[in-house]
């Protein structure tokens, strides 16, 4: 069978060079729910950038936000701690978004240890697409960590 003929299921997952799912860390509970929207909006933007890079990552606030929002579940680290913690446990490594918040968050330090523990690697990044200040200058006013 050449590639035309190939469904998205048969994904030869060594010609893509994939390697495994990257836990894709930032922070989200706040007081101010447009700050939470504005963290949800940073990591979406986020899984955007490294899934046209070919990079595959998982994120629980893209994930899950919406159902929070639409369904009023906790949109704290201590509800969701055992559902990111099995999606953890499937990654080969985590990555923390660093954007306002991330530093002293009890969900990221968590998932860090958790991260440890399963000596799974995690490493921290910074936003650099232009879209972070137009998102950024949103803050002003608002944020208040």
């Amino acid at each position: 069978m050449d590639n035309s003929e190939r469904s998205f299921f048969d994904i030869d997952i060594l010609d893509q060079k994939i390697k495994g799912l990257i836990y894709l860390a930032s922070p989200y509970s706040h007081v101010l729910p447009e700050i939470m929207e504005l963290r949800y909006n940073l990591a979406c933007r986020a899984v955007k950038e490294y899934t046209m890079q070919g990079i595959c990552v998982i994120s629980p606030i893209v994930h899950c936000h919406p159902i929070t929002v639409k369904y009023g579940m906790p949109g704290d680290y201590k509800f969701w701690r055992k559902y990111n913690s099995v999606m953890i446990a499937s990654c080969v490594a985590l990555r923390v978004l660093k954007i306002p918040g991330w530093g002293g968050s009890k969900g990221i330090d968590g998932e860090i240890v958790l991260a440890n523990h399963l000596r799974i690697p995690y490493d921290e990044v910074d936003l650099n697409f232009e879209a972070f200040q137009t998102i950024d200058n949103a803050w002003t006013g608002i944020y208040k960590d």
